[in-house]
């Protein structure tokens, strides 16, 4: 029987490594994707939150990714009982620089799985982690109000970037609206400053 948690040198696993793409160069720049080959290793039971030195997850891998097939995938996981808040240790990259061209993904070790979904992910991706959270956390403001990298939420990320929908989103999940980021900022001072009066 094959070792479905097996672990390279860097934390990853055979789920981990689908899900990023395979390839034989560490710099290589389009690596083969493999979903179809991580839902079979979801399917035979392979643990969906082992997570890696940096503090990845297989569904914070699946989260930074915006496309059409991420919202299967990250509902596979799901069902899996995927931890929506799991795995983020908040490593600096500048303290691991050699480890960085080694990595095939970029914010996952500072963010939760919420996190990435509301700064890269979809709508409906956003809208699949708020509805596991309610369903299984015991207090779902934990994972909506989580600091992420430079002490923000997943509120003050969405704002930043202009994304109303997942504000509208956060917010009928009861994000915190007074919640400041290392900057002092609130959600509603970075919308401002960056031009989204949305």
């Amino acid at each position: 029987k094959p070792n479905l948690d097996w672990q390279d040198d860097l934390g990853r696993t055979t789920l981990m490594l689908a899900i990023v793409g395979f390839g034989g160069l560490p710099y290589q720049l389009a690596p083969t994707k493999r979903w179809d080959i991580a839902e079979l290793l979801v399917e035979a039971g392979a643990n969906v939150n082992v997570t890696t030195k940096l503090g990845a997850t297989a569904l914070k891998l699946v989260v930074e990714e915006d496309s059409p097939r991420s919202l299967a995938m990250v509902q596979a996981l799901l069902a899996a009982h995927a931890d929506v808040n799991g795995g983020c240790v908040c490593v600096e990259r500048a303290r691991m620089p050699q480890l960085m061209p080694l990595l095939t993904y970029g914010g996952a070790q500072t963010h939760t799985a919420l996190g990435l979904a509301v700064y890269r992910g979809s709508v409906e991706v956003v809208q699949a982690l708020l509805d596991a959270n309610a369903q299984r956390a015991a207090n779902p403001s934990v994972a909506v109000n989580a600091k992420q990298f430079g002490g923000n939420t997943p509120l003050t990320l969405a704002s930043e970037k202009g994304r109303s929908d997942v504000v509208r989103l956060l917010l009928a999940a009861k994000a915190d609206l007074g919640a400041v980021n290392d900057d002092g900022k609130t959600a509603l001072m970075l919308a401002l400053e960056n031009d989204h009066p949305d």
